[in-house]
């Protein structure tokens, strides 16, 4: 097959262009192989430089100036030529001597700051012994102050209390008056001495003296309602303090002797025998409630012993 002369120029030209190309490609690789290997060559003795440089800095940071000073004299002995780096290398050392100061200046900045936070914490912890210390009286003001209003109730109930048993002797008073009243009406009156004490009497007299039944009124001190004889208490009687303990049984000669009982204000009872105004004899303490507290013999008013079977049996 035949090829037109036009078209085996033009596949000529085309082949020349190719090959054109090729050579021109060719040789631009060449070139960029040879600047990179350049630039590798540039960039390795730069690295060994920056290295002896970061070492020189190392010595500068640890503050040894002159192992660092025999590290920079190795690193300008091996120092590129290229201007560019000289340049950069300049700007490195630069670089290093304000990291170096950053450095002193930062650790200057954190020990003040730790001085800053140990007075801080040492304040903290006044003002936290101070606020322990506030509470502490706070707590202590508080439990005085439940105490004080423990205190107020307790007053207020004995006061009521008080005011029940004034308001008891007031009305018990009253009866007596009436008593006395009509004793003044009936009978006779009589003050006497007795012991050291006034006794203002109303009753039965005779010879001049308390005699029979009537009442006497020792110095305001207490009452007695009962028998009489020669103007001291004999017989049964009933005598009531001041203070509203009470005594009801028999007396002899002035004195409780023989079975009585002598109820406190507080309501226990003593219930028994009685020997010159002294506890003697059987008898038992009773609680307010009639429970049974305590019973046997009783020597000088003071408990002895509890009764034996035989004393048991005899009752």
């Amino acid at each position: 097959m035949l090829i037109h002369p036009i078209y085996r120029f033009i596949l000529f030209i085309a082949s020349i262009i190719i090959a054109l190309i090729l050579a021109i490609l060719l040789f631009r690789q060449y070139q960029s192989h040879k600047i990179a290997t350049q630039r590798i060559e540039i960039y390795q003795d730069s690295l060994a430089y920056l290295s002896l440089l970061a070492q020189a800095s190392e010595m500068l940071l640890s503050h040894d100036p002159d192992a660092a000073i025999e590290w920079f004299n190795r690193a300008d002995a091996n120092r590129p030529d290229n201007p560019e780096w000289h340049s950069k290398v300049v700007n490195f050392i630069d670089i290093q001597q304000n990291l170096m100061l950053y450095n002193d200046s930062l650790r200057q900045n954190q020990f003040r700051l730790q001085q800053i936070i140990s007075r801080n914490r040492q304040q903290l912890n006044l003002l936290q012994r101070q606020v322990s210390q506030k509470n502490g009286q706070v707590d202590s003001l508080n439990q005085q102050l439940v105490e004080t209003f423990a205190n107020i109730d307790l007053i207020a109930h004995t006061n009521q209390q008080l005011l029940e048993k004034i308001t008891e002797l007031g009305e018990r008073l009253g009866d007596y008056q009436e008593h006395i009243t009509a004793l003044e009406t009936a009978h006779q009156s009589l003050v006497f001495e007795k012991l050291g004490r006034t006794v203002r009497f109303f009753g039965k007299t005779e010879n001049g003296k308390a005699n029979g039944f009537g009442i006497g009124i020792f110095d305001s001190k207490g009452i007695y309602e009962g028998e009489w004889r020669d103007n001291t208490r004999h017989g049964k009687g009933r005598y009531v303090w001041a203070n509203n303990d009470t005594y009801e049984g028999d007396f002899q000669n002035g004195n409780r002797h023989g079975y009585g009982v002598y109820t406190f204000a507080s309501g226990e009872q003593y219930r028994g025998e009685w020997r010159d105004d002294l506890r003697h004899g059987e008898g038992a303490m009773h609680a307010k409630d009639g429970k049974k507290l305590l019973e046997g013999i009783w020597v000088n008013d003071k408990f002895d012993r509890q009764k034996t079977k035989q004393e048991q049996a005899k009752n």
